[in-house]
């Protein structure tokens, strides 16, 4: 079958002889002009009995955030009834976006249309458990990092740093020096009131002065914050989540249900030299 229509050429065609396994040869580009073409021949596929199909890129030149978001969408009714998608020969364009967004922990990707075929008929239980696609491994292996991060936190207890006013030098405050040391400080203020009233009241006077002129900063809620702020908070509280996972977060209700476009969202990351987990690792160190 060949659709052809602007900006896309699309054809089809069975690459067994059992008939179960369907090739998409997709030509041109695929944005939100013509993703609907697509979805149609992901909806004829499907109506056919046919669920293990490879998309063939070779001659796609650009596709955009619209056009991926009809294979991820279109996915996990095909997993539901036993197959699968596979991504084949990516020019390097495509293949580079495909990768800086993430989209292999969703869809496989192949070299070549001969690979995806082979993974077909390859495939068996042992190994779709082994595939990074199942959500249920992937939420294991984030909820161990996150537990490995907090013990990295607190494996040295909490402590405290106060200032020596008279050296300038910073102390390490336990909880068991806390009460020596309040006793101290107090035994030190008790001293002082009784010498130079005069001079102490001035100085009362000053800080009364001060304390009136000083307005705290009311902290900023993470619904008025700027995306901006809503990514770097995330980031300093999770920093191993994916983009899609930031995606995700930055639409709950903590974060004003704050909706943004997955490719705009890699470029923010970019622009705040975020947009690898090893950067965003690293940055949460530095918080």
């Amino acid at each position: 079958m060949n659709t052809v229509t602007t900006g896309i050429e699309i054809s089809t065609k069975f690459v067994d002889e059992a008939g179960s396994i369907m090739q998409v040869d997709l030509k041109g580009y695929l944005d939100q002009s013509n993703t609907a073409i697509l979805e149609k021949t992901i909806d004829d596929i499907y109506s056919s009995g046919c669920y293990n199909v490879i998309f063939n890129l070779e001659s796609l030149h650009y596709i955009s955030s619209a056009g991926w978001g009809v294979f991820v969408g279109e996915i996990a009714r095909f997993r539901v009834a036993g197959g699968d998608f596979k991504i084949a020969a990516m020019n390097p364009e495509v293949a580079q976006v495909f990768m800086l967004l993430e989209f292999y922990h969703i869809l496989e990707d192949y070299d070549s249309i001969d690979e995806a075929i082979r993974s077909f008929n390859s495939q068996d239980l042992s190994i779709k458990e082994e595939i990074p696609n199942d959500p249920s491994v992937k939420r294991k292996k984030i909820k161990i990092n996150m537990h490995e991060f907090k013990e990295l936190n607190n494996e040295n207890g909490e402590k405290h740093n106060v200032v020596d006013e008279k050296n300038d030098v910073k102390k390490e405050v336990t909880p068991a020096s806390q009460g020596s040391l309040t006793e101290s400080s107090t035994s030190k203020i008790s001293k002082k009131s009784m010498k130079r009233e005069n001079g102490q009241k001035k100085k009362n006077d000053e800080n009364v002065i001060q304390e009136l002129l000083f307005v705290p900063r009311r902290p900023v809620p993470l619904k008025e914050m700027s995306i901006y702020g809503k990514i770097k908070s995330i980031i300093g509280q999770y920093p191993l989540l994916g983009i899609w996972k930031i995606k995700k977060m930055l639409q709950h209700e903590e974060f004003g249900n704050t909706k943004i476009n997955i490719i705009k969202l890699y470029f923010i990351l970019k622009e705040l030299n975020l947009e690898t987990k090893e950067k965003r690792y690293r940055y949460y160190r530095s918080i």
